[in-house]
């Protein structure tokens, strides 16, 4: 299973601007560290990730359909939250139990 890091670079590929690639990786990684704090309803950050990555599909594939567009921006949320998921498993089980 890709890391965190390894499914943002894969998001990131294409987009050639620097500030835009940085704003992008610091937005999901917040939304990784909020997930594996267990501040926010999983699904509250799944909406949120949804949204970044629908934004850059959309970015990186103008012309296509919008259906095939949110059709790829949820597999591709998916994969980021199966990411999170299994980064943060120690940190979510751990705030649950109290340690």
């Amino acid at each position: 299973m890709p890391t965190v890091q390894q499914v943002i670079l894969n998001l990131l590929s294409g987009i050639d601007d620097p500030a835009m690639r940085m704003d992008i990786a610091r937005t999901l990684m917040f939304l990784a560290s909020v997930y594996a704090s267990g501040r926010a309803p999983e699904e509250e950050i799944e909406n949120s990730v949804y949204e970044v990555v629908y934004t850059v599909v959309k970015l990186k594939n103008p012309g296509l359909d919008p259906k095939e567009l949110r059709k790829m921006a949820a597999r591709m949320t998916a994969e980021v939250m199966d990411a999170f998921r299994a980064q943060a498993l120690f940190s979510r089980v751990a705030a649950r139990i109290g340690i």
